[in-house]
This record gives structure tokens, sequence and C-alpha cells, in this order.
């Protein structure tokens, strides 16, 4: 991870986002029929609200299986899996004020909590 901050490549702001549960994550995917039928996409955004900065990743795969709901599910599936590296590559306890991370995304309007054990639970957000 790059960017500016300190620590481990520059990751310390996120780092700290996370143990403090200041960072909100966003993941959506994408998908166009007519001009790419095979490439599922995704993209994610962490920002800390403290720190005032984000991560921006962006990537795709090319599948017989692509669609919009396969892209969603690879944004929140890496988002879970970078989360993850990055309390076990840092230490941060998950038991600590590491408490929850918010994931929004517009598939089938949940709200996925990343807590403690780093277990999903959804919830069905009021619409």
């Amino acid at each position: 991870m790059g960017g500016n901050g300190g620590g481990k490549s520059g990751s310390a702001w996120l780092v700290e986002g996370i143990r403090n549960g200041t960072v909100v994550a966003v993941a959506d995917g994408s998908y166009d029929r007519k001009t790419a039928p095979d490439v599922s996409g995704a993209g994610l955004v962490l920002c800390c609200t403290n720190a005032e900065k984000m991560l921006r990743v962006r990537f795709f795969e090319r599948s017989r299986s692509a669609s919009s709901y396969r892209g969603e599910l690879l944004g929140l599936v890496a988002l879970r899996l970078l989360l993850l590296a990055m309390c076990q590559s840092y230490e941060i306890s998950l038991s600590s004020k590491l408490a929850t991370v918010v994931v929004v995304s517009r598939l089938e309007h949940l709200r996925l909590t990343f807590s403690g054990s780093f277990g999903l639970s959804l919830l069905t957000m009021p619409t």
C-alpha cells in the first residue's frame, strides 16, 4: 500500500483507523454485458474519517460466469480479505476497539459488519 503516513509502506493511517474504528469501507461491482460480457469488475474504497485519507483499489476478472452480482461479491470478498490481512500483519487485536468496520453495498441493500471474530453478520438496511 502506497501513500503517506509512515509505518509499513505508508499504511499507518489505515492501521490506526482500523484499531480506532474510524475506517469506513465501501465495495461496488461492475458489469457491462455489451462491452465485455466475460468481465466482472470491482472497486473498494477504505476511508479513515480521522486521518482524512483513503485507499482505492480496483480490479477485474474474466469468467464465463461474469455478472454484476459476481462483481459485487468479488468486491466484498476482497474487502474482507484485505481487512483480515491487515489485522494479522499489524497484530490488531480482534477484541480491541477494532470493534466495527461498516461495509456499505448496494447488493440487496445489505449492511455487512465485520466485528470481533471477523464473522459476517448480515443486517437488512431499511429502505
